[in-house]
């Protein structure tokens, strides 16, 4: 694919049209009848603006003639925190999918290098979330998912900053085992944190086996709704 003119369409997204921005989410698609190419999400990685490395844009190209060519006419910057956690649900899910050439340390997500008894490696997902309404207060929520566990007691533990918390002990599901930790919650199912357990957006997430050993580990970026 031929993309062109990078900066020129980056630099259109200081006066894009947010409504544009606003109908580009889900999956990338492209139509042969219109010509359009458009991708959600899209990180910018080694640009010579360093202002602008690492932030997400919502892109949209043009097929150029007959051919698999496209240029890129329009980008909008999106919410990076959303964007992160869709890139990491994605992986996640991802069954053929190793990142161990990925060099992304806040997305989320942790592949381990063993697997289980039926060759399928073990998955680990940290998701975070923080609700600053200015009227009910501030709340956090956490979940780690894991797939494809061993058999076997397992816990969670999630730290951010000088905060610590553990999950009571669970038994490994066949196929996704969930830990959650939320402020203000009386869900048996959850584990209760401070309403400011998370520090400077940030959490790591952890599987604990039943000798205290690390299984799995996974930093995430946490996304800010206020």
């Amino acid at each position: 694919m031929k993309i062109k003119k990078l900066a020129f369409a980056l630099a259109l997204s200081i006066v894009a049209n947010p409504i544009w921005a606003d109908r580009i989410g889900g999956s990338s698609r492209a139509d042969f009848l219109t010509d359009e190419l458009v991708i959600p999400c899209v990180k910018l990685k080694n640009f010579s603006d360093s202002n602008l490395e690492g932030l997400y844009f919502d892109v949209r190209l043009e097929r150029r003639g007959n051919s698999f060519n496209y240029e890129l006419v329009e980008a909008v910057q999106e919410n990076s925190d959303v964007c992160r956690k869709i890139a990491a649900l994605a992986a996640f899910e991802d069954d053929d999918y190793d990142n161990s050439d990925d060099d992304d340390d806040d997305n989320g997500f942790s592949h381990s290098s063993g697997s289980i008894g039926n060759g399928k490696a073990t998955r680990l997902f940290v998701g975070c979330e923080i609700d600053d309404d200015d009227d009910d207060g501030r709340e956090s929520e956490i979940e780690l998912k894991v797939l494809n566990l061993a058999p076997g007691d397992y816990r969670a533990r999630v730290t951010s900053g000088g905060n610590v918390e553990h999950s009571s002990v669970k038994q490994a599901s066949r196929f996704e085992t969930e830990f959650k930790f939320k402020s203000d919650t009386d869900d048996s199912d959850k584990t209760l944190i401070t309403a400011d357990f998370i520090q400077d957006s940030t959490v790591t997430g952890e599987i604990l086996d039943m000798n205290d050993v690390v299984v799995l580990s996974a930093n995430a970026v946490c996304k800010i709704d206020d």
